[in-house]
């Protein structure tokens, strides 16, 4: 780790970019400023998810619906709604209180819902999430010459 990579043919001034290099000799760029999925998710609540929304594809009638149907649309008022429902429920858990469901459900509930907002958000505005980074990013340099942390 720490090498640097040569300059490339032809390239004036080019900046030297620093990479990794592995005992096995295999060498990748620096990960550093890569978004780290890996790192932000967990296998066991990405299960958790996937089998609450599986269980949830099969309808009263017996019939199956795709896996992706929500994807098509679910108007904001009616994900909020729901919102609501489940997070109450895991409220209602947090406060030592009895619920409707069990809780894995009422939180897998919640990211659905909030999963199908962000979903719709960024669908219909491709460049929100980058707009949003950027404002945060502006918000935070003020808090942190502010001396805020």
């Amino acid at each position: 780790m720490g090498k640097q990579a040569q300059k490339k043919k032809g390239s004036v001034n080019a900046p030297v970019k620093p990479y990794r290099q592995f005992e096995s000799g295999a060498t990748r760029d620096l990960s550093h400023d890569k978004i780290d999925y890996y790192g932000f998710f967990s296998p066991l609540m990405i299960e958790a998810f996937g089998a609450y929304m599986h269980y949830n594809r099969f309808l009263a009638d017996g019939s199956v619906r795709d896996s992706d149907n929500w994807k098509k649309g679910i108007p904001q008022v009616e994900l909020g709604r729901s919102l609501w429902r489940h997070f109450y429920d895991v409220w209602r858990w947090l406060e030592g209180f009895p619920i409707k469901e069990n809780i894995v459900w009422a939180i897998c509930g919640a990211i659905f819902n909030l999963q199908g907002l962000l979903h719709a958000l960024i669908k219909d505005d491709p460049g929100l999430v980058e707009r949003c980074r950027e404002e945060m990013e502006t918000q935070r340099q003020v808090r942190w010459a502010q001396g805020q942390r």
